[in-house]
């Protein structure tokens, strides 16, 4: 722009030194010149001006699944490692199902028996028919045995919870004496150690009665008694501190003695032990809860299945004597479902991917043993859609809204989404508000979990404001203004300048929709100037608005 602006002035040079030559070689024809200035013009037109910003942010899944088996057992196969991509389905790895096996086989050799006896049905019809009852009979005595368990169960679970909070009651009782009782020992042993000296120099001390005495000072004179007046007072004293430390302590002087400390220390671990136990009991009846609940859960299954395999018998032993075929079908169906449980509970030990995705943990190892409901298996993260995390100056997070679109670079490769959530505290270490995009990522495309990624967006935006070329605006003494064409001359209008990007400004006051605004800069530009309008012009500004550069990000 330099340069155009430094062509401009020598050209207006070049035109006065052709004048003056033509003037000192005695030109007697003079040129008549045109003083009028050619620009070029922009009618202001209403229009929306966004800015866009560009901020780094964080990629993580969308959502995430943790495989946890339904069964505990030793683990034979482990099919995947960390990062491997899986679908859903895949076998992920394979337990040890020796146990499930040999219930299957029992159950399909149920169908093969009911089978069998299918075949020789029409031979057999009142054999058929004593099966049959005697399948009911077993199935009803099994779902008698069910019932009655399960009552004796609700009861047991019933007493066990109410004696769970009287055992837990008594647990802390017995902490709270042992706790009492190892203080006293502690703090006999202590006294004993300190005033053990001064026991062993006065007997008369080592008894309640006689510590007592001892708290007063007898009045008599020196060498009555080989004692002392100060030493008199002295035992006082101390007497005096003993007994008020044996009662702070709930204690007496005569378990200030190696017998008293024994007694103690047996009172404190009698104490320990009764807590242990306390305790113990506790545990095993929490334990017991547990384990209840679960049996209960079982037996209703297990009355459940019965009562439905009643059902299916009592109508194939209707049956019978019409149509025996239809009793063994019916029998053959009741132990297909027998396989199909049996199968179900096999299958239990194969675990397979819930969800398409990438393996982000693996917490189990081959021919170990894993228990379940103690941890996850593993954890599989599904990458259709990621969160791209960034944070954000106040102002932007004033002017974004949920929906927003984003755009997402990474690798050479484009996503697109929209912001999900905008936070609305200031995150305490980056000083900025922490916002989300969820963005979805296409087949054949992929982003690795907690990589950084380039994320653009609309950032700021004015509607129906006037909109010229930034070029445009001069300013003087912090005033903007602009010239605009009115009866083929320039006018100068000032004027209030808001959004602006490198090619474009917001005119927010000064500006009328239509109005003709020049936008290339001449030399003798000014309020008044006549104007001759072109359509290109070779000069630009004189005087600029502020770079662009300052564009918010």
């Amino acid at each position: 722009m330099k340069n155009l602006k430094k062509r401009g002035l020598a050209l207006a040079m070049s035109v006065a030194l052709t004048a003056g030559m033509l003037s000192g070689c005695g030109a007697k024809d003079k040129e008549v010149m045109s003083t009028a200035i050619h620009v070029d013009t922009q009618t202001a037109e209403v229009g929306t001006l966004e800015l866009k910003g560009n901020y780094i942010g964080t990629a993580s899944p969308n959502d995430s699944v943790d495989v946890t088996p339904m069964v505990s057992g030793t683990v034979e196969k482990v099919n995947v490692k960390v990062g491997d991509t899986v679908k859903e389905g895949d076998v992920l790895c394979q337990f040890d199902d020796t146990s499930a096996q040999l219930s299957l086989d029992s159950a399909k050799s149920s169908v093969d028996s009911a089978e069998a006896g299918k075949k020789s049905a029409s031979e057999q019809k009142d054999i058929a028919a004593q099966q049959s009852q005697s399948s009911i009979d077993a199935l009803e005595e099994s779902l008698s045995a069910y019932e009655k368990s399960l009552t004796k169960a609700k009861k047991q679970l019933k007493e066990l919870k109410s004696s769970k909070s009287k055992l837990e009651t008594a647990m802390n009782q017995a902490k709270e004496a042992y706790t009492a009782s190892k203080t006293s020992y502690k703090t006999a042993e202590t006294l004993y150690i300190n005033y053990k000296s001064f026991l062993n120099a006065n007997p008369d001390c080592q008894t309640t009665a006689g510590l007592t005495a001892a708290m007063t000072v007898t009045a008599l004179p020196d060498g009555e008694d080989g004692s002392t007046a100060e030493s008199r007072n002295q035992k006082a004293q101390t007497a005096s501190y003993l007994m008020k430390s044996l009662n702070d302590a709930g204690l007496t002087v005569e378990y200030l003695s190696d017998s008293g400390l024994n007694s103690l220390k047996e009172n404190a671990s009698d104490a320990e032990t009764a807590y242990n136990t306390a305790a113990s009991s506790y545990k095993e009846a929490a334990s017991g809860i547990t384990s209840l609940e679960s049996s209960i859960e079982t037996l209703e299954t297990q009355i459940d299945t019965t009562k439905s395999s009643i059902k299916s018998a009592k109508k194939a032993k209707s049956m019978t004597s019409s149509a025996s075929d239809d009793v063994y079908d019916a029998q053959i169906s009741a132990a297909q479902v027998g396989v199909e449980s049996a199968e179900y509970q096999k299958d239990l030990y194969t675990i397979k991917a819930p969800i398409s995705g990438v393996v982000e943990a693996v917490n189990v190892t081959k021919d170990e043993m894993f228990a379940s409901g103690v941890a996850p298996a593993f954890t599989i993260s599904g990458k259709q859609t990621m969160i791209v995390t960034f944070y954000v100056t106040e102002e932007v997070k004033d002017f974004l809204k949920t929906g927003d679109a984003v755009e997402v670079e990474n690798n050479g490769q484009t996503f697109r989404g929209s912001i999900s959530s905008i936070g609305t505290a200031v995150d305490a270490q980056k000083g900025l508000f922490k916002v989300e995009a969820q963005i979805y990522v296409s087949e054949g495309k992929s982003i690795s979990t907690g990589v950084s990624v380039s994320l653009s967006l609309v950032t700021a935006a004015v509607k129906d404001n006037i909109l010229i070329p930034y070029d445009a605006v001069y300013y003087e003494n912090n005033q903007a203004y602009v010239y605009c064409v009115e009866d083929g001359k320039a006018v100068r209008v000032d004027v209030t300048t808001g959004l602006y990007n490198e090619d474009t400004i917001a005119i927010e006051s000064g500006l009328q929709e239509g109005d003709e605004v020049i936008t290339s800069w001449a030399s003798g530009l000014k309020n008044g100037a006549e104007i001759a309008q072109e359509d290109n012009a070779d000069e630009e500004t004189a005087t600029k608005a502020p770079s662009a550069d300052n564009e918010q990000e």
